[in-house]
């Protein structure tokens, strides 16, 4: 999280609708663009931005995120520890000139995509929204008396212990409990009773030398 009051220069790490953000550190070159979904929210140093015309914009997210481009990226990767790259490494990238209408038909395709995923993130959180109402169920941070010491400790009763076979602290978290105890007082069934649940068999282990 990033605090407006401990973070120097937020407007600079805010995200505008447009930009090409990806990823310099840890897992190198996820690249999207920023659809109006994403304007608002702030992103750490972590992210490096590029700036280009929406001509040619989704080509250039289209380009480094292929398999070619990230190749071409990642070879200018450094670090023993945290694997890294630079913005001015970044700015070093080879960028082939296609002719302009094989470049638009990329471009294009892109920005469809870009338009097509916010409104996506708009029916979901809508979705979201529709069944938070329905159910009628608090969510986290309504409920406040629920914790104690929020965001570092919570006490759990040892007899709700003794009463489950697990002893992990999130297993007993009391707003997790909470949310339990309200949807067993309402209509319900198991996963299971709804769709079928099924997990791909481990692989067996073999041994180097056989």
């Amino acid at each position: 999280r990033l605090s407006n009051k401990k973070t120097k220069s937020m407007d600079d790490l805010m995200l505008q609708e447009g930009t090409i953000v990806i990823s310099r550190s840890g897992t190198i070159g996820v690249t999207l663009i920023c659809g109006k979904s994403y304007a608002g929210f702030a992103a750490s140093e972590h992210c490096i931005r590029l700036y280009a015309s929406e001509k040619v914009r989704g080509y250039l997210q289209a380009y480094i995120a292929s398999p070619l481009g990230q190749s071409l990226l990642l070879q200018h990767v450094h670090g023993k520890v945290i694997q890294e790259i630079t913005d001015v490494q970044l700015g070093s990238l080879i960028i082939p000139i296609l002719p302009d209408d094989i470049r638009n038909k990329i471009n294009q395709s892109v920005l469809n995509a870009v338009k097509l995923y916010d409104d996506a993130r708009e029916h979901l959180e809508m979705a979201e929204n529709e069944l938070h109402d329905a159910l009628q169920i608090a969510g986290m941070g309504i409920h406040p008396n629920l914790w104690i010491n929020r965001g570092h400790n919570s006490f759990v009763k040892s007899l709700e212990v003794s009463l489950h076979d697990r002893i992990d602290p999130h297993y007993h978290d009391p707003e997790t409990g909470h949310l339990r105890k309200s949807i067993f007082n309402l209509p319900h069934k198991k996963l299971g009773e709804i769709a079928k649940v099924w997990g791909a068999p481990r692989f067996k282990r073999l041994r180097a030398d056989k």
